[in-house]
């Protein structure tokens, strides 16, 4: 199922990604590394606006885990403080990565009416052992008893390729009441299927994931809700795929992107 869901969610990126409308070398901004955390610099550098040409402005857009409708603003920022360069090729400049669970895009004008964005998004990780929740409902995890339940987190210390496991436990009691494992996608994604039995009461549960760091586990805890029977589905159903396709999206860092794309230019 989450195989098929990463197909759709290939074709819809191909579908609604806005059209070029300038040579391809100055469409392109390349901002690396792709995972920081706050405080470290990243560097963004696109065949942009060459020697002989003006840079109009440098924006930049932070998009956080979730948000409601709509999508923030590109935001100038303050040319003076980017160390920015221009090349015969293009420029570069540097920016430093301030709040953490976001995922920031970049953009530049330049005097000839170009425009070039990011290609790909900058995650902005939390500290050291913390992980970022992809959670399922605005800020939250919540599952229904008798369905499955996506759970997910992503990390920039769990080793890519290494197990994952993840469990649910029910407030008081000592042992989980469903776990599963997985392995960690090349993005840092420890993403889980937990099936729940229709005899789980609905309340308060525990989350946890545990994943393989550099220098040993790294576990993390969070709160779950379980609610009550849902009336519009069988119980023997899923309530999983749209939120898988959300997580797939959220892993390339492009859902965002895609509702900003179209006023790029």
């Amino acid at each position: 199922m989450r195989r098929a869901l990463c197909a759709v969610a290939a074709i819809l990126i191909a579908a609604v990604a806005p059209s070029s409308t300038h040579a391809a070398a100055n469409d392109v901004l390349a901002a690396t590394p792709a995972q920081v955390r706050a405080g470290d610099v990243i560097q963004v550098a696109g065949g942009i606006c060459p020697t002989g040409r003006t840079v109009v402005a440098v924006s930049m857009q932070t998009m956080p885990a979730w948000f409601p409708k709509g999508t923030p603003p590109f935001v100038p920022v303050d040319l003076g403080a980017i160390g920015l360069t221009q090349t015969v090729t293009g420029i570069t400049f540097d920016v430093i990565a301030a709040q953490a669970r976001t995922s920031l895009f970049f953009r530049v004008d330049c005097s000839d009416g170009s425009t070039a964005s990011s290609a790909e998004p900058t995650r902005v990780y939390p500290p050291v052992g913390e992980f970022w929740w992809l959670f399922n409902s605005y800020g939250t995890f919540v599952g229904t008893p008798g369905y499955t339940f996506p759970f997910a987190a992503s990390s920039m210390d769990c080793i890519a390729g290494t197990a994952a496991t993840g469990s649910l436990t029910a407030a008081g009691a000592a042992a989980p009441a469903v776990s599963a494992t997985t392995t960690v996608t090349d993005n840092g994604v420890a993403a889980f299927d937990l099936d729940l039995a229709a005899t789980l009461t609905p309340g308060d549960y525990t989350g946890m994931v545990t994943c393989q760091g550099p220098t040993g586990p790294i576990t993390n805890r969070v709160a779950v809700t379980l609610a009550g029977e849902a009336t519009d589905m069988p119980p023997t159903g899923s309530n999983s795929p749209l939120v898988w396709l959300a997580v797939a999206l959220i892993a390339l860092g492009l859902v965002l992107r895609l509702s900003a794309g179209r006023h790029l230019r």
